[in-house]
């Protein structure tokens, strides 16, 4: 198996809205390097920079296994 890379888009515990996200890449021998991407405004803002990474990752070789959505805590007891 070779590199892995997880690309994540979470919400921050800043001000409300505020989305970072983050990219992991996982090599053969399990070592992993985290580096963030960027700071959104927006959740929805960060979910595209996911989807515009993940689309230009694919163009690049990488290959698509899995893609996984979390909803947060907040999420899951509607608005507050």
């Amino acid at each position: 198996m070779g590199e892995k890379a997880t690309i994540l888009a979470r919400r921050t515990k800043g001000a409300k809205g505020e989305a970072s996200v983050t990219i992991t890449i996982t090599d053969a021998k399990k070592k992993t390097s985290r580096r963030k991407m960027a700071k959104f405004d927006a959740f929805e803002a960060a979910v595209s920079a996911v989807r515009k990474v993940e689309r230009d990752a694919l163009k690049k070789g990488w290959k698509k296994s899995a893609f996984k959505i979390k909803r947060d805590v907040k999420s899951r007891h509607g608005p507050h």
